[in-house]
């Protein structure tokens, strides 16, 4: 009943003083041109303006894969400043990583109004297209799947009709990835097509191409194809090792030709691989490819806390090969690393991990114990769909344990995460897991007892369920009613 293992993430620092003294600089200059106009030296404030933004974009590519806390800061106030002064054509790639970097609503939230002016504002044509583009792109970062593909579809429409296909392609590739995460699948898979096909008729790199092709190949996984698809995605992913070992001797590679385009589609196919191996339970070839990636990510350069987050991976396939001493070891080296870094979120993931290995063992005890440690460093951190999974395999190891009342209150916790904040994958997991629990109320001849939200949210222990549902905004009652249809449709699974 054990939940997946979600993806870590880096939390936002507290503003220092030098983004501060950076912002009061800004703003002392531009009080000044107002007053100084002799001194612009036939530069207009968007000049300035730009040009100020212009930096700040460019910390933040230099800082993004060694202290992405501070690059995403930097980040920030580059666009905020862009926007400004209305140099929205100075968007593009720039604001696009920016976006995709984060799940982070403060980094996210803070982003938002600026591109809701940019899209406003921009003048019709590409630089309208691509602020709508970079606005729905916030609002599926954000989880608010639904509300972006309605304008994917009006950018994707008006860069067609221009025959932009560099950008057609982007946008669909986007609009692709919100579909996936709204559970749209097959839609996903078509825009992932439609993706491929418009970077054939942009005429770039062959590497474009054969990235979009491989996404599509990612969600016929995601749809129990593994077996059917594993071929193409190593075919694939042998092209692309080609041309990272001609790069590498000094070849021309016409097919991809940029070596950090090349680097990160190599790094995606081989996750791609790594998650058809799992889906088919080939552990050790899974592990291959995990390794790869870590060999790949350090010839690339990047920072140690980002190669930290696949040896995480690496530590969960030495556990699905039982290799327990040596998951362990990695674990507890990588525990202290997050410890050092003074990252909680990170470290909440492995004390999670560890839970499963201890769970693998057969101490459930220690699992509850690792679990709860890390549900309760989680509480401060703002992705909640790591709570809802914690709070999922508490509930697996305290029904193991005998402890029944109170694994009923996580797993209700866990479903409640999942429906209010439209964790449409993970609801999956949740309405799994009650099927199971109601049949084996049934063998027992007994009736399952689910607590009611009023009064899980009652409970000090799910104080942090409670703060998150005011702060959003959520109607306990509607909420009540979306649980009670969730486990009507499990108890009919049963």
């Amino acid at each position: 009943m054990t939940g997946l293992q979600a993806k870590p993430r880096m939390a936002m620092t507290e503003e220092s003083a030098d983004y501060t003294c950076h912002e009061l600089t800004r703003e002392r200059i531009a009080a000044w041109m107002q007053t100084q106009p002799e001194e612009r030296r036939n530069r207009d404030e968007k000049k300035i303006g730009t040009g100020y933004a212009e930096r700040w974009a460019a910390l933040f590519g230099a800082w993004f894969h060694q202290n992405q806390d501070a690059a995403l800061e930097m980040g920030r106030r580059a666009l905020v400043g862009f926007v400004r002064a209305g140099a929205y054509d100075q968007l593009g790639g720039f604001a696009s990583n920016l976006i995709v970097s984060t799940r982070d609503p403060r980094v996210l939230n803070a982003l938002r109004p600026s591109l809701e002016v940019a899209a406003a504002q921009a003048p019709a044509g590409q630089m309208r297209w691509g602020c709508c583009g970079l606005l729905a792109d916030v609002l599926r970062q954000a989880g608010q799947y639904e509300a972006s593909l309605g304008l994917y579809a009006e950018a994707e429409a008006e860069a067609r009709a221009q025959g932009h296909w560099v950008d057609v392609a982007s946008i669909t590739g986007n609009w692709a990835n919100a579909l996936s995460m709204a559970g749209k699948l097959d839609e996903s898979c078509e825009k992932r097509q439609v993706s491929a096909e418009a970077e054939r008729r942009a005429g770039g790199p062959e590497i474009n191409a054969l990235a979009s092709q491989l996404e599509a190949l990612r969600i016929a996984i995601m749809q129990g194809q593994a077996a059917g698809v594993l071929e193409s995605i190593e075919a694939s992913l042998a092209r692309i090792e080609d041309w990272q070992r001609r790069a590498e001797a000094r070849e021309n590679v016409p097919q991809a030709p940029d070596r950090e385009i090349r680097l990160r589609a190599l790094i995606s196919a081989l996750d791609i691989a790594k998650e058809a191996h799992i889906a088919l339970k080939q552990w050790p070839q899974a592990l291959a490819k995990i390794e790869r990636i870590i060999e790949v990510k350090r010839f690339a350069g990047r920072a140690e806390l980002e190669i930290a987050q696949t040896r995480v991976n690496r530590a969960v396939m030495l556990q699905a090969l039982k290799d327990y001493g040596p998951a362990q070891a990695e674990l507890e080296n990588l525990l202290e690393l997050f410890d050092s870094a003074g990252d909680h979120c990170l470290k909440a993931k492995i004390l999670g991990t560890l839970a499963s290995l201890f769970d693998d063992l057969g101490d459930a005890n220690q699992a509850v114990t690792q679990e709860r440690r890390a549900l309760e460093l989680s509480k401060d951190c703002e992705d909640v769909a790591d709570r809802a999974i914690s709070h999922n395999n508490l509930a697996a190891y305290l029904n193991k344990t005998g402890t029944t009342t109170e694994s009923a209150n996580h797993q209700l916790a866990a479903l409640a995460y999942r429906l209010a904040a439209g964790l449409r994958q993970d609801l999956q997991t949740s309405l799994r897991n009650y099927a199971i629990l109601y049949r084996q109320a049934q063998a027992a001849g007994t009736e399952l007892a689910v607590p009611r939200l009023a009064d899980l949210l009652a409970r000090p222990a799910f104080a942090a369920l409670n703060a998150w549902l005011q702060q959003d905004d959520h109607n306990p009652a509607k909420l009540q009613a979306a649980i009670d249809k969730a486990l009507k449709h499990a108890r009919q699974q049963a």
